[in-house]
């Protein structure tokens, strides 16, 4: 971006305009636009003058020295410079056509350099004296835009902006930039001039008619835009007086206090006394100040290098609500939408109410949009309200699909949904889902398309296969194969007439795969939700699963899964607390999150499998101003498993119901479901198919023995018994609706809470990593990368060190 140790001088304009004569080239690019000569430029006409002046001093004393000879044949030497004259003429003549022909010049980068004047330190970047902000951050100040990547294409110009270089707007764009940097705490900058430099010269396109005149079809003349700063020294801001809150409490003026400390001291930036001024506002509309107002005053004292700010609040009368208005619904009863409205007319005035009715209205899905309009302009102090939605299509139908690539398997799905968010009038919302596909698994390599393939192939061999047990142990079933799903569940507000309650059954049926494992499973579980207060929440629930597993394998550690089939039922309670004091669901920048959950199987009245699992998850989210906009979020979650009972057929954790660390909202440095205690199998060296290749069937074998280079190795994750993972997560919010996080995850897992060597410490892995985060309509699109910190080794010796997770929503 910048050349180092460039200090441009200014020189009068004759000088100027002799230095631009003699370096112009033959095609003559854009002319400087400033009386700004650069040093660069200087000392490379400084080098031609000299060489221009040894050739003419040589040609010079050669005319003199020696005498012209005379052409052998006048005539011959006339016809040949004439005709050299006439193609040179032609080339003119054709190149001043093409430039009038080609579209005008665009600016394929605009950056800028700092200027050192003496005074003060040298910086020769942008981003050095703005806080991370560069030429992106000054460029918003300017109405001369930069074009796209593709201006130099000619059929895709089509589809790209690609504004042409007004050099009468560069005036404007320095007082602009000037401004911008008052705003930053520069008041003594100034923009010395522009540079116009040409990198890409305007192409004609020879097979198109020279009569066509369409800019897109022809390449424009590229050119880079350098605006030279003198910056001055920065201001800093020196005290902050704040008034008008004397009567409203003292929790809130201590609020108020350490945000302004925050800010003393720093480079003064216009936007952070507004930024307080708006938090003030905000805590008084709390105490129901629904007219709170808080005017800034900013004095500023270039020759000390300090600003003062004055901030004057105006709390204004105890307001209210008035009357609450509903409109915008047409087919939707207004009294089951009257339930879910928080604000109450003589109930004291509190943002959170509105922000309580919106979300609430949001979340029934029957509404495209819900709007709390208060009406201020009432010289009340009571306040009406009106509640606004648009209601969405009610019947709804998706179809869609993706596709996944983990260290060691791929899948491939197709999904088709249907919704309706308004069954029988009455806001119960249907949802319906059906999703197939093909799933694959490989060994000691990473998963590609030819997995799928295999996967798919195979499912026709195992009919021909299954007819001997062992080839059917050994057959594709087990490395892929077709995966299936079904599911519906209904969503009933204002359960038995209770505003409070939420009722939810949900039922399912699943072909699932892992590696080395076939799952079959019919599930059915209802909720119901009581909700009792505003941020706390009450879930039971009954679940009720069939299951039947195939296993490829013979897990030694697990005698209860030694059978090739096991069928059994899985019945259990779960009870979930869950209190959510987050400002915003989605995009979260402060509060906290937690969440409680016991579950218990095998009661007498719940036959089956007899375990108990407790889960934990809490998280933290802390708004931090400086040097940038950013979130701080913290979470640490735990869960154990925990067999009971007196019958070994039934006292244990089945696969489906153990824990799996690794993928995008644990541990990122891992795959999904791989951070696990694993089992590891050989095959033996029969020959079944009579290939020549060793497969027979699986036996056990140590997994920190084997090698992982060994071609017959089969690794598969067995789950854990116990597991805690903590993150901290450090989100900043960019521009152009991108964010950027920084990650440190921890995680670590118990196989078996009954071993007799049993060691909490063992299998403690961290990662870090970075990531990016796009917020679209429908949510954040996330991709990070992890990177683990210990390197692999024992039964993890064959994974890769890092992962790249894509999720359609925050890690947490």
């Amino acid at each position: 971006m910048s050349r180092a140790g460039v200090n441009p001088q200014i020189l009068p304009r004759p000088a100027i305009h002799a230095a631009r004569s003699l370096c112009a080239p033959r095609v003559a690019p854009l002319e400087l636009v400033s009386d700004l000569v650069l040093s660069r430029l200087s000392n490379l006409c400084a080098s031609q003058w000299v060489l221009l002046g040894v050739i003419v001093s040589g040609a010079g004393a050669t005319a003199v020295a020696a005498e012209p000879e005379e052409p052998e044949d006048e005539q011959a030497a006339g016809g040949v410079w004439e005709g050299r004259q006439r193609r040179e003429a032609a080339d003119r003549q054709r190149r001043d056509e093409d430039q009038a022909l080609a579209p005008p010049p665009v600016v394929a980068d605009i950056h800028f350099e700092i200027v050192d004047d003496g005074r003060f330190p040298t910086v020769q970047w942008i981003k050095r004296v703005t806080d991370g902000r560069g030429d992106d951050a000054v460029r918003t100040a300017m109405s001369q835009q930069e074009t796209t990547g593709f201006s130099s294409a000619p059929l895709l110009r089509l589809f790209s902006e690609h504004p042409p270089l007004d050099i009468e707007r560069l005036d404007e764009d320095a007082l602009a930039v000037e401004l911008w940097y008052a705003h930053n705490g520069y008041f003594d900058a100034k923009v010395l001039g522009w540079e116009v430099e040409t990198v890409r010269p305007a192409r004609p396109l020879h097979w198109m008619p020279r009569h066509w005149t369409v800019d897109w079809l022809r390449r424009p003349e590229a050119v880079r835009l350098t605006g030279y700063v003198e910056e001055g020294p920065a201001v800093t801001l020196r005290d902050i007086t704040i008034s008008g809150l004397e009567e409203q409490g003292r929790p809130l003026q201590i609020k108020v206090e350490r945000s302004a400390e925050d800010l003393k001291g720093d480079r003064f930036t216009l936007s952070a006394p507004y930024d307080l001024a708006a938090l003030i506002e905000t805590l008084l509309q709390e105490q129901s100040y629904a007219r709170a107002e808080a005017e800034v005053k900013v004095e500023v004292y270039p020759e000390l290098g300090v600003a003062d700010v004055t901030i004057a609040a105006t709390p204004g009368p105890f307001c209210r609500f008035g009357e609450v208005t509903l409109t915008g619904n047409v087919a939707v009863d207004p009294a089951l939408i009257e339930e879910h409205i928080k604000v109450e007319e003589g109930k004291a005035w509190s943002p959170q109410d509105l922000k309580d009715t919106q979300t609430a209205l949001f979340n029934l899905g029957t509404f495209a949009v819900v709007q709390t309009l208060p009406d201020l302009s009432v010289p009340s102090n009571t306040i009406p309200v009106e509640v606004r939605v648009t209601e969405s299509r009610f019947r709804r139908a998706r179809l869609g699909g993706g596709f996944s690539f983990e260290s060691n398997s791929a899948e491939l799905r197709a999904r088709t949904t249907f919704s309706h968010t308004n069954l029988g009038g009455r806001l119960m919302r249907l949802e319906a889902e059906a999703e197939g596909g093909v799933k694959g698994f490989t060994q000691n390599g990473q998963a590609s398309a030819f997995t799928l393939v295999n996967a798919t192939r195979g499912v026709f061999d195992d009919g021909n296969e299954a007819i001997d047990s062992v080839t059917a142990a050994t057959s594709s079933r087990f490395e892929g194969g077709p995966v299936a799903s079904v599911s519906t569940s209904l969503v009933v507000p204002y359960f038995l007439g209770q505003p409070a309650l939420t009722f939810t059954p949900k039922a399912s049926v699943v072909l699932d795969r892992d590696v080395g494992q076939v799952k079959r499973s019919l599930q059915v579980s209802p909720a119901l939700t009581w909700r009792a207060t505003r941020y706390l929440s009450f879930t039971p629930s009954l679940h009720a699963e069939r299951w039947n597993t195939e296993l490829e394998f013979i897990d030694e550690d697990n005698p209860q899964l030694s059978e090739k089939d096991l069928d059994y039922t899985l019945m259990y309670w779960r009870l979930q607390a869950t209190t959510d004091h987050r400002d915003h669901p989605i995009y979260t920048r402060r509060g906290y999150y937690a969440q409680a959950a016991v579950s218990d199987a095998g009661r007498s009245v719940l036959p089956g499998l007899t375990f108990t699992k407790v889960e934990m998850d809490l998280r933290k989210y802390t708004s931090v101003m400086r040097p940038t906009r950013a979130t701080l979020a913290t979470r640490l979650a735990a869960s154990v498993a925990v067999p009971w009972g007196n019958d070994p057929n039934l006292s244990f954790v089945p696969y489906n119901e153990l824990y799996f660390l690794g993928g995008p909202d644990t541990v990122r440095g891992w795959a999904a479901d791989y951070m696990s205690s694993r089992a590891c199998f050989t095959r033996s060296g029969d020959d079944i198919d009579g290939d020549g290749v060793p497969d027979g069937p699986l036996g056990d074998t140590d997994c920190y023995t084997v090698s992982p280079d060994e071609p017959s190795l089969q690794v598969y994750p067995k789950g854990s018994q116990a597991v805690l993972f903590g993150t901290v997560e450090y989100r900043i919010s960019g521009p152009f609706s991108i964010d950027y996080a920084a990650f440190l995850d921890v995680g670590s897992f118990i196989p078996d809470l009954t071993a007799p060597d049993l060691n909490p410490l063992k299998h403690i892995y961290p990662s870090v990593g970075v990531g990016m985060r796009y917020r679209s309509p429908i949510g954040p699109l996330r991709v990070d990368v992890g990177y683990r910190l210990v390197k692999p080794t024992g039964q993890f010796a064959s994974d890769r060190r890092w992962a790249v997770h894509l999720a359609f929503q925050e890690a947490f």
